[in-house]
């Protein structure tokens, strides 16, 4: 046993030599960044929120537009004419009756594609080419100096995370608010999206204090 000690120690003491100190120093970067992790409160994600419904409102509008020109069938003046022409009968106006006159008017589709299929797919195309090509920063949030992380290991959120976390989305309006007041609340200011996806907002820190940090 006494033979096998001094053997044990070289090999110990070999395998410290061998070993990377690059991984030390990103384990000891880790470490110091996870300490200076800043969670985004629930003004500057209010702020950021409404600024990226701000442009798509504009694109989805444009999109719309663009639409009505060349495929909409005189769709906003037909509906004009029919709310005009119906919107005072009594008992108001039924399911069926909008539903007759846009078949009638063969305006069914383009209604469909203008209150629905655009507004849906200019809100995805927005969302996901932000987070994707700019690694989870959409307009509002370069604004606002947020970004998308993981909420453990505070890298960029996962394509899987974004996904979900956008279509967690509409759960924040059948909780009536609740599942987006709860950011106020809660120490790591994630709401009902964020911990569904896994995800967690963070402020990204200023390049003049990481600039002053490496001096």
């Amino acid at each position: 046993m006494a033979d096998n000690k001094p053997e044990m120690v070289d090999i110990e003491k070999k395998a410290d030599e061998r070993r990377d100190p690059k991984l030390d120093d990103a384990t000891n970067l880790h470490e110091e960044t996870r300490s200076e992790i800043r969670y985004a409160s629930f003004d500057r994600r209010l702020i950021s929120f409404t600024v990226d419904i701000a442009i798509s409102f504009i694109l989805i509008t444009i999109a719309q537009n663009i639409y009505n020109i060349f495929y909409g069938n005189n769709l906003n003046e037909k509906m004009q004419h029919f709310f005009v022409e119906y919107g005072g009968q009594k008992g108001g106006m039924s399911l069926d009756t909008v539903w007759n006159y846009m078949i009638e008017q063969g305006i069914l589709y383009d209604y469909i594609a203008w209150n629905f299929v655009i507004p849906f797919s200019i809100m995805t195309t927005y969302v996901m080419i932000s987070w994707i090509k700019f690694n989870g920063v959409t307009p509002g949030k370069w604004l606002t100096r947020t970004k998308i992380v993981d909420a453990q290991t505070f890298q960029t959120a996962t394509i899987h995370q974004d996904i979900i976390r956008f279509l967690a989305y509409p759960l924040l309006l059948l909780t009536l608010g609740v599942g987006m007041a709860i950011i106020s609340f809660r120490k790591d200011r994630r709401g009902l999206h964020d911990l569904i996806s896994g995800t967690a907002v963070i402020v990204k820190p200023s390049t003049r204090k990481r600039y002053s940090n490496s001096i």
